[in-house]
Formats: structure tokens, sequence, C-alpha cells
């Protein structure tokens, strides 16, 4: 799912884990609330995005990255071993700080391969997460009114 087509970085194997997840991070978001929009047809944008939240926080996230780690090629263990060991400015209150550095790998591996230009594998990754981030929205859809 490019972002843009033309944006491709030379070698993003270069950037640091930090900035390939700020990239990844609004890749996934964009995947998240796509699955939201058919999970929840017609719900408000408001609750649109509570729901969303279920799926992209920090636990979630590293749960996701528990379930593909087994999955990933030794360049993308790579990218995820520089994510978990990136040095954070701050930690969300309500995140432990493991869930937020896995959750920081999760999103540097998507961000990677947004910019490497490996689309197709980006999209067997995130289709891999598929049924996990289904099962967020639907349980956080029963909670929110």
């Amino acid at each position: 799912m490019p972002l843009n087509n033309e944006f491709k970085v030379k070698d993003a194997n270069l950037l640091n884990a930090l900035t390939l997840a700020f990239i990844g991070d609004a890749v996934f978001e964009i995947y998240v609330r796509g699955i939201a929009v058919t999970r929840i047809p017609g719900a408000r944008v408001n609750k649109l995005h509570r729901v969303c939240a279920a799926a992209v926080n920090a636990a979630s996230q590293a749960e996701l990255l528990a379930a593909i780690e087994s999955k990933l090629n030794e360049t993308e263990l790579n990218v995820v071993q520089r994510g978990k060991n990136s040095k954070p400015h701050s930690v969300p209150k309500n995140a432990k700080i493991e869930d937020y550095l896995h959750a920081t790998a999760f999103e540097a591996l998507i961000g990677y391969l947004e910019l490497s230009g490996l689309y197709e594998r980006q999209s067997e990754i995130l289709e891999l997460c598929r049924d996990k981030i289904e099962s967020f929205i639907d349980n956080a859809n029963k909670v929110i009114k």
C-alpha cells in the first residue's frame, strides 16, 4: 500500500529505526482505518477513531509483532531488532516500555517495507495481522457505544 509511488529511499536501511517507525505508524493507521470502515459501515468518525485506537497502540502492536516475528526474513528481523533497541524520547504513560519498544519495532518494519518499495511483502505481513486487527476492532466495537 504505497503512500506515495514517487517516494522511495535508495537504502531505507540507512534510516534510524524511529524514522522508519514514523512512516510505519502512518501506513499502519491507514490500513487499520480501512478495516474499521468496512467492519463498521456507517459508524460515526468519532467511534471509528476510538475503535482504531484498540489496534493502534503499543500493547496491540507488540502482540502483532509476536504473531509474525517467526515469519520474517533476516533483513526484516534486523529492522525489528533495531526498533527494539531504539531510544525513544518518551513513552506514553499508559504503555509498558517493552510493549512500546516492540510496537516501535513493528512500525519500523512497516516503514522499512514502505520506504524500500517492498509493497507486496508489506501487504503479506499486514494480511498476516489482519485477523488479530479485526478482533481488536470487533472487541472495541462491542464496548464503545
